[in-house]
Order: structure tokens, then C-alpha cells, then sequence
């Protein structure tokens, strides 16, 4: 973040906003107020505070950026704040001031991103010294915009990093993996039509069939076996040990198979419509018998990722879940990435992260070892990485 601050266009918007210093020249010393102009909308209790949160965020190890540039944009927001009648003081004003943190960095990312983490430390700040007094209760909304900021500036960086990789060999990389070798495949079992379960999933007699084009032993059922207890661990569990069939009473007891079903109607490939499947839009892309694209492969790819992480939402654990499988995957195509870490999940969390991780290992996309870690190779970063993008849309959307 150290070039944003140098970046002409950032330090007009933060002039608007009224904050003056650009760092690297030295800053005029300002006695009173009045001398201030950034300080002439502010009351007295607005100055006290920004002198107790220097003092507090001085001692910070983990700021964005340093604290005299917090305590600038605070003063400014704090302006801007008294200016719009917000109090700043009042936690239950702070979802308006981080409408303005929004409003101000419409056009600039970056502005954004270092408006959130000073609006965020402010927020850890008063909560520190003001126990129950509502400040611990909006933290969240800041923390989930400050997260989802992050992981796009991490994925823009990885995507641009994957893109200096030649293309012929991600173009090979993922035309080798069966999320897209298998596209003329199941066009062709599809033929110019066949009939679907009433959901526009595959009925449970073609589940065995098309699964196997995944590689996924699979049977359909009308009734479950008895279930035998087994734990998944991200930590100690080695997928080579254990094959057993899927029996399914449904496309979505086979998972990997959902998300490719579900993955291939978004893309156009299948449609679905009076209960029966057909080629989409975009089928002939795939049945010419040339290889598939780069762009057809990545975007394929990138689609079966995010539907990877998504899928499941409404499940109680999932929205822990599916931010701690960004973060995976986010540290396995930027290793020295940092994101902060929360505290271990719980079994149901950890469980249902080991399961969208195995979908993409057993797609060949990623790899888990005993240890835990989650391993992606250089040339399939980029497809991964659309993937993360893909699913943060979804949760955008869905706030």
C-alpha cells in the first residue's frame, strides 16, 4: 500500500476530504482549531478524541498505514461526519459514516480500503475504552467490507501475477483437468435432450453415469444405507485412503457433481427448462472437437471454484465456512499473503471447509497434505483466483 500514498489521484481525494499532509514533507504544526482548517467543523470532544486515538494507534502493530495518516483521515471523516449531522461518537451513527467512507472512494479502491481499517481501528479503539457502550456490536459490518476489500486487492495481485505465466501452458493446465474435459462429453450423453429430476438436477438413475465422467463412484438410491461415523479433518485426513461409493438420493449427496452440474448451466452450456436438459448457448464452443480456449477454460473454471465455495449458504456454519475457504485459498495462491487470523474453527466449520476443499483437490485444481496445507500450482493460480472473485459477488450480492 506504500505507492498508493504517493499516487497523485489519492492525495487529491484525500485533499478533498481535507486531509493535507502528504507523506514525506513535513507537517506544519497547527496550535488551535481555528488555525486548522481541518479542524475549524470539528467540536472540542472531536479534537480530545483524535488526540487520545494518536496516542492509542501509535501503538499499534498492525495499522494499514501509519498512525499520523489515521489520525488524518479521521479528522477528515470526523468533518465531513459534522458536516452531514453524524456524530461520529455514537455507534449507532457509524453505518452512516461508513456510508460516506463508500461515498468518498466511489471511483478509487484503494481510498476505500484505507478509509475501512481507519474507520475499523477507530471502531477497535472506542470499544477498548468504552465497554458496553455498542461499539463491539457494529464492528462487524466494517470488519466484513475491510475483509472483502482485501481479498480483492489479493486477487486482483494473484490474477496479474498468473497472467505473466505462459498461456499455452494454463490453457494446457486446464483443459487436463475434468471440470473441462469432460464438457464434450456430457454434451454428447446429453444428446438434444434428456428428462431431469423435477430440482434440474440428474435423476437418480443417470447420477452413477455422468459422476463417473468425474471420476466420482456414485450410485442413485431410493434409500440410504446406515451411515457409518466418519470424522474429516483438515489435519489428518488423506483422501487416497478413502473411495467408498456415494449412494444419493440426490445430485446434491454427490457435491462435486452439483457444482459442475450447477456449473455448467451458468456458463450457458446446458440449459434447463420443463424438466429436461438440453445444449445451451454456448454448447457448440465445446463440440467441435478444437480444444477449449483459455478464456473458455479459465472462466469454466472460475465458475466451478466460486460455486465450490458458495454453495450451501443457508446452512447455520456456512458463512464461516465459506470466509475461511477464501482465506485458504487465498494463502495457497499467494503464500506470503496476510490476512488475520480468527480463532480455530469448530468441528462443523472445519467440516464443511475440508469438504469444498476435497471437491477441488478431487477436480485437480488444488492439493491438501497430511499436514493441512492447501497447495495450488503457479499455472492454475489464475483460474482459482477468478474463482475466489466469482464467489465474493455471490456474497456481495447476497448482503
Amino acid at each position: 500500500m506504500s505507492s498508493t500514498f504517493n499516487d497523485p489521484e489519492f492525495l487529491q481525494a484525500m485533499a478533498s476530504m481535507g486531509v493535507a499532509h502528504q507523506p514525506g514533507k513535513p507537517r506544519k504544526k497547527r496550535q488551535n482549531a481555528s488555525g486548522n482548517p481541518a479542524n475549524r467543523d470539528l467540536s472540542q470532544n472531536d479534537r480530545n478524541i483524535l488526540k487520545d486515538f494518536d496516542l492509542w494507534a501509535r501503538e499499534q502493530p498492525d495499522l494499514m498505514v501509519t498512525a499520523t495518516e489515521e489520525v488524518a483521515i479521521l479528522r477528515s471523516l470526523f468533518g465531513v461526519a459534522r458536516n452531514m449531522r453524524i456524530n461520529p461518537h455514537n455507534p449507532d451513527d457509524i453505518a452512516d459514516l461508513l456510508d460516506v467512507v463508500y461515498d468518498i472512494g466511489a471511483e478509487d479502491p484503494d481510498l476505500v480500503l484505507v478509509g475501512l481499517a481507519t474507520l475499523n481501528d477507530y471502531i477497535r479503539f472506542r470499544a477498548g475504552r468504552e465497554v458496553d457502550e455498542g461499539w463491539d456490536g457494529i464492528q462487524e459490518d466494517v470488519e466484513t467490507g475491510l475483509f472483502s476489500l482485501q481479498l480483492e486487492h489479493m486477487i486482483t495481485d494473484a490474477v496479474a501475477t498468473a497472467d505473466q505465466i505462459d498461456p499455452e501452458e494454463r490453457r494446457r493446465v486446464f483443459a487436463s483437468t475434468r471440470i473441462v474435459a469432460m464438457v464434450p462429453t456430457v454434451l454428447e450423453w446429453i444428446g438434444s435432450g434428456r428428462p431431469t429430476a423435477p430440482s434440474g438436477g440428474l435423476r437418480r438413475a443417470d447420477i452413477a453415469e455422468v459422476a463417473a465422467m468425474l471420476g466420482i463412484s456414485a450410485t442413485g438410491v431410493n434409500k440410504l444405507p446406515p451411515k457409518e461415523p466418519q470424522q474429516e479433518s483438515l489435519f489428518q485426513d488423506n483422501p487416497s485412503e478413502r473411495t467408498p461409493t456415494i449412494h444419493a438420493m440426490s445430485m446434491e449427496d454427490v457435491p462435486m457433481l452439483a457444482s459442475w452440474w450447477h456449473t455448467l448451466w451458468v456458463a450457458d452450456v446446458i440449459e434447463l427448462a420443463s424438466g429436461r436438459v438440453r445444449p445451451g448457448p454456448t454448447a457448440e464452443q465445446w463440440t467441435g472437437g478444437a480444444p477449449p480456449t483459455l478464456e473458455q477454460a479459465t472462466n469454466l473454471l472460475g465458475l466451478f471454484v466460486g460455486i465450490v465455495i458458495v454453495s450451501g449458504r443457508m446452512d447455520r456454519y456456512e458463512d464461516d465456512a465459506v470466509e475461511l475457504t477464501l482465506t485458504h485459498l487465498l494463502h495457497a495462491i499467494i503464500p506470503d499473503s496476510k490476512l488475520p487470523s480468527d480463532t480455530p474453527p469448530t468441528q462443523e466449520v472445519e467440516s464443511k471447509i475440508m469438504r469444498k476443499l476435497r471437491q477441488l483437490e478431487r477436480a485437480d485444481l488444488a492439493e491438501l497434505d497430511q499436514a493441512g496445507s492447501i497447495h495450488v500450482e503457479p499455472a492454475m493460480r489464475g483460474a482459482i483466483a477468478l474463482g475466489l472473485s466469482v464467489a465474493l459477488d455471490v456474497i456481495d450480492t447476497d448482503l
